[in-house]
This record gives structure tokens, C-alpha cells and sequence, in this order.
């Protein structure tokens, strides 16, 4: 005897014998006979979990809530101390004022380095000092050289700008380096060699240090 397969519908529905295990209750009829059963069935399952997991994510979405509002809070809670935080209080002493580097230079004497350091030339140099510290370890000032060549030794550490000319630094290892107006650069406190002044030269310096006795230095 042939096997007998579930007849189905068009419109959803099917026709299962009634001891098939397509069945989850007990069968009602006499074997043989089919039961009419709406495929809807059959789905409903598939619905309910749907449902579940939407409730699942509605839910994750109204408990995070908060959370992530909290998250958002936070980085403008790291500033609040910097907002409200108090200006610090002024220094002790009196009142200290900027100082400017006059656009012309204040008239200054005319000097040669020591005789035996001019190498060529007619190196005269003149020195304006614009500050001064009370303790004397630091100066600030404009600084000029005609062409000319000169031995140097810096006893303190002093930061150059060139703001005119052009000229050779050379150190006692033969290394040497050419600045010009707009350069800027720093020479150590000890160090030898010399200066090849190609163009008339014009520089803002600072320096720092005690130096030493019998030193020279540009300024």
C-alpha cells in the first residue's frame, strides 16, 4: 500500500492525515482521514520570536538611554574644573613692563676687537644694549659689524638673529656655516673659531652667563 503525503490548498491551508506527525496534538479521527489545517499555524511560532526579539531591542533601546546621555555628559564634566577654575595669582614685586627692540638702532661708539684677533678687514662693531638684568647674567641689545675678519670666543650662551648682511661662522674643527638677514641660530658658551663678516652685519642678540675674565665675545 502506497504512502499517503498531505494534500495542500492554494490558499493556505492543507489537508494532514489525522495520525501524521505534522500533528502536535492527538489525532481526533479514525486513521486515514485528514484534518483541514491553516498554515498559519505553522508560522505563528516564527511570529512570537519576532516579537520577542523587537521587544529585546526596545527594551536594550529604553534601558541604554541614560547610559549613553550619561557618556555624552561626561567629557563636559572633565571641563567644568578648567571653566570655574580661579586666574592665578600675580607674581610678588612690582610691575614689570614688555621691552621693545627700537625699530632704528640708538646711536653707539664705534669699536675694534682686540688687534691680534683681526684676521682681514676693518671689523668696527658697535653694541646697544636694550635690557639688562639687575643681577647682570642677562642682556638683550642690537649688535653691528663691518666686513671684516675676526677670531671669536664665546664665554656665555647666546642666541643670534641676523637681521642684516652676511656672515661666515667658522668653528676651530674647520666646520663652517654662512647666515643670513632672516636666519637665526645659537652659539654655545666655549665656543672657538671665527667670523667672516662678507656683508655689514646687523643682529638682535641675547645673552646668558657670568662669563669669564679675559673673555671676548661679539658683543
Amino acid at each position: 500500500m502506497s504512502r499517503q503525503l498531505p494534500l495542500t490548498f492554494r490558499h493556505g491551508c492543507r489537508f494532514i492525515p489525522a495520525h501524521s506527525r505534522f500533528r502536535r496534538s492527538p489525532p481526533l479521527t479514525a486513521p486515514g482521514l485528514y484534518v483541514l489545517v491553516s498554515e498559519q499555524v505553522a508560522t505563528a511560532g516564527t511570529h512570537r520570536r519576532k516579537g520577542d526579539v523587537m521587544g529585546m531591542i526596545k527594551q536594550l533601546i529604553t534601558s541604554s538611554g541614560p547610559l549613553l546621555a550619561y557618556l555624552g555628559v561626561v567629557p563636559l564634566l572633565r571641563m567644568v574644573p578648567f571653566l570655574t577654575r580661579e586666574p592665578p595669582p600675580l607674581l610678588d614685586g612690582p610691575l614689570q613692563q614688555t621691552v621693545d627692540f627700537p625699530m632704528v638702532q640708538p646711536p653707539a661708539d664705534t669699536y675694534l676687537p682686540p688687534f691680534s684677533t683681526i684676521l682681514s678687514g676693518n671689523p668696527a662693531q658697535t653694541a646697544t644694549y636694550i635690557h639688562r638684568s639687575p643681577d647682570g647674567l642677562f642682556a638683550a641689545g642690537i649688535w653691528t659689524c663691518r666686513v671684516g675678519k675676526f677670531r671669536i670666543d664665546f664665554d656665555r650662551d647666546e642666541f643670534i638673529q641676523i637681521l642684516e648682511g652676511v656672515v661666515t661662522v667658522t668653528d676651530a674643527e674647520g666646520s663652517s656655516r654662512t647666515y643670513r638677514a632672516g636666519d637665526a641660530f645659537v652659539t654655545p658658551k666655549g665656543f672657538s673659531g671665527t667670523w667672516d663678516v662678507i656683508e655689514p652685519i646687523k643682529k638682535h642678540f641675547t645673552w646668558y652667563g657670568a662669563g669669564e675674565a679675559g673673555g671676548f665675545s661679539a658683543v
